[in-house]
Formats: structure tokens, C-alpha cells, sequence
């Protein structure tokens, strides 16, 4: 019976770990964009950390039934963290950037990890290329 209560003991503090360690998930937001109001074009990536701790309440009631509600933890992001990281996304290409209509070309969205950090933007314009002379060669 006492061995009993030490791997209960040892499971709880496990699960609180595990739990403190999954209050926030860090995704990140990548898009090829185009500005409709200039022509501007480039890969803009975004990343965000979001609170977890809703789910983390949901984990402690649910505990006792095999985890419960803590292993929704393995099929996070969601659709409503999906959508808030793009909607956070796209504000920043407007009040950062200076992005009228953003005309997106591709998006794509993915969990990084479960910490937490400040938000980061970064785009990157596309080369102009010039149109090569029609009579160059290339040595």
C-alpha cells in the first residue's frame, strides 16, 4: 500500500509538471504576400505564444480519467488559436509594414513549441530582377 502512494505520488507530480509545462504553445505564421496597394511582394513570417491555462483547468478536472483533457495537448493548435495567430498575423503586415490589401499568394500555419516569448514579425521582400539584354551570353 505504501509503494502505491509513492507511485501515485510520483504520477501527480508528473502531471503537474507536464501541466506547468504546456501553459503556452508558440506558433508560427509564414505567407507569401503581395501588397495590393503598391505591388510589393516578399515572404512574411509570424510568430506568437498563446495561454494554454484554459486547457491546463480542464487537465486537473479530467485527471483522474486516464489524463482526461491532457492529451488535447498532442492536437494543438486549434482552429480558434489557428485563426487568432492569423488575424494577429495580418494585423502586424498592416500596422507594421504598412500593408493596405494583403493579397496572399500561400499561408501556412505551425506549432514551434510550448513556450512562451515575445512576438516576432519579419518580412522579406522579393528581387526585382532585370530583364537580361536579348543578345547577352553567358560564360
Amino acid at each position: 500500500m505504501l509503494l502505491g502512494n509513492k507511485v501515485k505520488n510520483l504520477i501527480g507530480s508528473l502531471l503537474i509538471f507536464a501541466m506547468l509545462g504546456c501553459t503556452s504553445i508558440r506558433m508560427r505564421y509564414e505567407a507569401d504576400v503581395e501588397n495590393g496597394d503598391n505591388g510589393e511582394a516578399g515572404h512574411y513570417t509570424y510568430e506568437k505564444s498563446y495561454s494554454t491555462t484554459g486547457s491546463a483547468v480542464s487537465c486537473w478536472i479530467s485527471a483522474v480519467f486516464y489524463g482526461g483533457w491532457c492529451w488535447t495537448y498532442l492536437a494543438k493548435p486549434w482552429g480558434n488559436e489557428t485563426g487568432a495567430l492569423i488575424s494577429d498575423a495580418q494585423t502586424e503586415l498592416h500596422s507594421r509594414y504598412k500593408f493596405g490589401q494583403i493579397i496572399l499568394k500561400s499561408e501556412s500555419t505551425m506549432k514551434v513549441n510550448w513556450e512562451s516569448g515575445s512576438t516576432t514579425s519579419n518580412f522579406i521582400p522579393y528581387q526585382k530582377f532585370k530583364e537580361k539584354p536579348s543578345n547577352s551570353t553567358l560564360r
